[in-house]
């Protein structure tokens, strides 16, 4: 019995260091690409970050959006450049994938995905 209960904790715990395999399409493709980092002051339109999600998704645009909360103007303000400075790398990989205009027309389908919804 012992041994059973032995080679049972054996397996859960060597599955949890495995890989995890990402199924086909647009997740492993999110996962080698730069992160993007929006910084959202205020009180959020949570539908339009809900579809700019989605649409992120289907582009394979690694996205993550930081909502500041109640900070001060200060803290509001560093924190929105270290982003900016983040984001550089990320900008110039997607304009290479997408093309200059690209966060135009990605705008434009998340209006279309909210409209949608």
């Amino acid at each position: 019995m012992k041994r059973f209960l032995f080679m049972g904790l054996v397996a859960f715990l060597s599955g949890c260091n495995s890989e995890q395999v990402v199924g086909e399409g647009v997740e492993s493709s999110v996962d080698s690409s730069p992160l993007l980092t929006k910084y959202i002051i205020g009180k959020p339109n949570m539908a339009y970050f809900d579809a700019e999600k989605d649409v992120a998704l289907r582009w394979g645009i690694n996205l993550k959006h930081i909502f500041a909360g109640s900070q001060n103007r200060e803290e509001i303000d560093t924190k929105n450049l270290e982003i900016k400075d983040s984001n550089v790398e990320a900008n110039r990989f997607y304009d290479e994938k997408f093309g200059k205009d690209w966060q135009i027309k990605f705008k434009e389908e998340v209006e279309k995905e909210i409209n949608k919804n």
